[in-house]
C-alpha cells in the first residue's frame, strides 16, 4: 500500500495476526485463535488480556506487543483455542 494514498491511510490499522503453527515431515498447518473461544473466555473473566470490541462486535487485542505473545504462549495447549485455517502438504 502506497504512503502517500491520502483517502486510504487514515482508515488502516496496523495489526498482528497471531497464528499457531504446526510443523511435521511433510504438512504445515496453520491455525488461527478461534474467536467464539477468545470472546466465551472473556466474557467469562476465565482469560484477562487487554482489548476492545469492534463496531462489529469482534474482538480486537489493543495490548502491546509482550502482552499477546504471553497470552498465545500459554494458550497454544488448548485445542479448542485455536481453528485450522489450512494444512499445507508437500508433495512426495
Amino acid at each position: 500500500m502506497p504512503a502517500d494514498n491520502d483517502l486510504l491511510t487514515p482508515h488502516l490499522i496496523l495489526a498482528y495476526l497471531p497464528l499457531h503453527l504446526q510443523l511435521t515431515d511433510n504438512e504445515l498447518n496453520l491455525s488461527g485463535v478461534d474467536n467464539e473461544w477468545l470472546d466465551k473466555a472473556i466474557q467469562q473473566n476465565q482469560i484477562s488480556i487487554t482489548h476492545q470490541r469492534t463496531a462489529y462486535d469482534t474482538i480486537l487485542l489493543t495490548a502491546p506487543t509482550a502482552e499477546p505473545r504471553q497470552f498465545f504462549a500459554t494458550h497454544t495447549k488448548i485445542p479448542e483455542a485455536f481453528t485450522e485455517l489450512a494444512a499445507l502438504r508437500r508433495d512426495q
